[in-house]
């Protein structure tokens, strides 16, 4: 289903967590170091030409899997690492993962070698992190939050599922049938698979935001405020609205770790009128409306709210400055002007900056008129020149942000 609402800065969760990590590791880390055996955890430090290269002790023993992520502060460095075995030849990776874990299977049990190698002959020094794991199997697992996982892990945890159940896995890897076979999406809401029979499924997580969830009852909603109840990361509530057809309907939150979209009840997306990123739908037929609200939480889950609206009507104006502050969040603003002929007006908004709304005008007959909007304000004034005599309308359509503060719209005559 295509976003309308706002869109939520969730779409790269799992890369911004591990990045952040990193990050924290690369400056947080002691420099310089090796030279102590490691067990599975973060080290860091510094390496250049003149340590290359860092050496650790690994404890091995034969068969067992061991994950090894090198990480360097200048992220374009081709990392270079080397495991040497208690007999001194180098073993071999039997997979990489997202180009910076080697995944190796100890060929024999003793004292292996991790070597941290200087990438180039510059003279830089780079601060570097070492991320030791095993795989590893958790057992059984309910819905929420699956836990923490090392960078280059693969986690597996055990989910006695029922068919038919829709579960929404929120950055998680993969999930397994009872019978071994990967489940895809289900094509109804992104990462949600279908289960198909009663049994245990294999939940594979590979970063610490994956969530497990199902999605919760449908609410029945009217014009106004709509209360939603806490949603995990990844978890949906459908808010279902009985609408008529050419009704204007404004959809909005004041809520940042929350997702909106707005569609059919057969999940056919609508698209913002006339505004492709706002928050104003004209609805095609006389029907039931689904908006689908998603949780973005990375904190604790907190109820949240959406309102639907109609535009709110400020009348017939002249020339002035007209606030909005009842407006509510996503509800969009008309004005009604009177100007002759070729009798120039502009029209500015003034709102936070960054999520300013889209100014649409219209002629008496309907005819839309195309403004010349001045460049370089903040607050820019947009011209308009009628083509035809009468009253014109302006209509304020605020953007996909959220934002329940008054938008104030101001009108000039030109001469």
């Amino acid at each position: 289903m295509a976003h309308a609402g706002r869109r939520a800065i969730a779409r790269s969760t799992a890369v911004l967590a591990v990045a952040s990590m990193l990050a924290a590791l690369l400056t947080a880390c002691a420099a310089p170091s090796g030279g102590t055996t490691v067990t599975q955890g973060y080290y860091g430090g510094e390496i250049s030409v003149l340590n290359s290269p860092v050496t650790y002790g690994y404890d091995g023993v034969a068969g067992q899997d061991l994950n090894l992520f090198y990480g360097l502060s200048f992220a374009e460095t081709q990392r270079r690492l080397e495991l040497v075995a208690p007999g001194g030849g180098v073993v071999a990776p039997i997979e990489q993962r997202d180009g910076a874990t080697d995944r190796f299977i100890l060929p024999t049990t003793g004292r292996y070698s991790i070597r941290l190698l200087y990438p180039n002959a510059d003279t830089k020094v780079q601060r570097f992190s070492l991320v030791v794991s095993r795989d590893e199997d958790r057992g059984p697992t309910d819905l929420g939050p699956l836990g923490s996982v090392f960078i280059g892990q693969e986690v597996t945890y055990h989910y006695a599922g029922t068919a038919g159940e829709q579960l929404n896995r929120y950055q998680v890897a993969r999930v397994v049938a009872p019978d071994g076979t990967r489940l895809g999406d289900n094509g109804l809401r992104s990462a949600q698979v279908t289960l198909p029979v009663t049994g245990d499924y294999r939940i594979v997580a590979t970063n610490s935001v994956a969530v497990l969830s199902n999605d919760l009852p449908p609410i029945a909603a009217s014009l106004g405020r709509v209360d939603l109840p806490p949603l995990q990361r990844g978890q949906h509530v459908d808010v279902l609205y009985a609408g008529t057809v050419g009704e204007a309907l404004g959809v909005g939150t004041t809520a940042y770790d929350l997702e909106l979209a707005v569609g059919r009840a057969d999940w056919t997306p609508l698209s913002p009128t006339p505004s492709s990123r706002g928050s104003r739908f004209v609805l095609p037929a006389t029907a039931t409306y689904r908006v689908v609200a998603t949780g973005q939480t990375f904190g604790t889950p907190a109820a949240s709210a959406l309102w639907f609206s109609h535009d709110l009507e400020l009348g017939a104006v002249g020339e002035g400055s007209f606030a909005t502050p009842s407006r509510v969040p996503g509800q969009s603003v008309v004005l009604r002007h009177a100007r002759p002929s070729g009798g120039a007006f502009r029209v500015r908004t003034f709102d936070p900056p960054g999520v300013k709304p889209r100014i649409f005008v219209t002629g008496p007959t309907g005819l839309t008129l195309t403004g010349v909007t001045e460049s370089g304000p903040s607050d820019p004034w947009t011209t308009y020149s009628p083509a035809e005599s009468g009253e014109h309308t302006v209509l304020v359509v605020p953007t996909e942000s959220p934002g329940d503060g008054p938008i104030t719209v101001e009108l000039d005559d030109l001469p």
